[in-house]
């Protein structure tokens, strides 16, 4: 229905979406919420580099600089089509001289960050397969499929990540919730002094995983 109508709301705003994004999930607003929390407990958030990597139709991105406005953002994501969906949305909440939209591979060629939100495909090939058709036959793979294991994104992401998470700085990533360890263990390599810690959805299934590294 929201390709049909061409919108779908997220934490209270309507987004633009096409066939080139995903369209936005209620459980990404737990994501979006947790990293609102993070960034208004610094003193100085709007000194903070923070990026949405991997940002789709720009609602986490537009959302955070709409909610904080004096906060800016880095907004990556490999697809040109994606981005111009992105900066749209930017453009319809004016906060697009607050989002900066970079097309590249998650992190890479992007200096260190403070603050890091991600919601990386984490779909199996199975379960795209085993999946309704609403999702299947109309979402972008690119956007939904995380490999046969469901955790090539992450692997990806936390390489991409390497060396670019400054001290005292904060990973956010939404996590399918059977694989929440596994996560953690990939990026146990990437911030090997982070704290770990779970977010729960609506329906209490962990789904936000945490990492917090400590001040230098």
């Amino acid at each position: 229905m929201a390709y049909i109508t061409g919108e779908r709301e997220f934490f209270g705003r309507a987004f633009q979406v096409t066939a080139d994004v995903l369209v936005p999930r209620p459980e990404t607003e737990v994501l979006v919420d947790l990293a609102l929390r993070v960034l208004r407990a610094s003193p100085d958030h709007g000194a903070l580099r923070v990026a949405d990597l991997g940002t789709g139709s720009g609602c986490v991105a537009v959302t955070l600089a709409a909610e904080l406005p004096q906060l800016s953002v880095i907004a990556t994501d490999t697809s040109e089509a994606a981005l111009g969906v992105a900066r749209a949305n930017a453009e319809r909440h004016g906060v697009a001289h607050h989002v900066q939209f970079v097309r590249t591979s998650w992190a890479d060629g992007i200096d260190e960050l403070d603050t890091v939100i991600s919601n990386p495909p984490y779909v199996t090939t199975a379960e795209l397969q085993a999946a309704d058709g609403e999702v299947r036959d109309f979402e972008p793979s690119l956007a939904l499929l995380g490999g046969d294991d469901g955790l090539d994104a992450y692997r990806a992401l936390a390489e991409s990540l390497q060396h670019r998470v400054r001290a005292a700085g904060t990973v956010l990533l939404e996590v399918d919730t059977n694989r929440v360890e596994a996560v953690r263990q990939i990026f146990s390599a990437t911030l090997p002094d982070a704290t770990a810690s779970t977010q729960v959805d609506l329906t209490g299934r962990a789904r936000i995983l945490e990492l917090r590294r400590p001040p230098a």
